[in-house]
């Protein structure tokens, strides 16, 4: 499988600088259902070609395919911070595990923000699951 993105979003914060340098968590703010509690289609989108994909435990899980999940923001001109849990795993369970130990797993997935106005992703590579 050859998975180009992905953003599996399960616990978001995001947080604004304050004037006395303390972080404020805003995740229930400008977020909808950001740790998937209610009904998963709550507040999120996706494009998928996954064979499955589903939301249980407080997670949004896929398997057998691309996926990219997001929530459109409107956020005002600060300083931001953003945190989730999330993991990637791409393949054979015993496969990954030998890759991951030898140095040599591909993580090809991405938790990423961007500014579409201007063009600009950050994405940040997901964590293996054996990490």
């Amino acid at each position: 499988m050859n998975l180009r993105r992905i953003a599996i979003l399960t616990v978001l914060s995001a947080s604004v600088i304050l004037a006395k340098a303390e972080w404020l968590d805003v995740t229930d703010y400008y977020l909808e259902n950001p740790g998937f509690d209610t009904n998963p289609s709550n507040g999120w989108y996706w494009s998928s070609n996954a064979a499955s994909q589903q939301s249980n435990y407080g997670c949004f899980e896929f398997w057998y395919g691309t996926f990219d999940m997001w929530q459109n923001l409107e956020m005002v001109k600060g300083h931001y911070r953003l945190s989730f849990q999330g993991y990637y795993r791409c393949g054979d369970f015993n496969d990954v595990f030998n890759a991951y130990r030898t140095g040599s797993e591909d993580i090809t997935a991405f938790v990423y923000a961007e500014q579409p106005l201007i063009e600009k992703r950050d994405k940040q590579p997901l964590v293996s699951v054996f990490s």
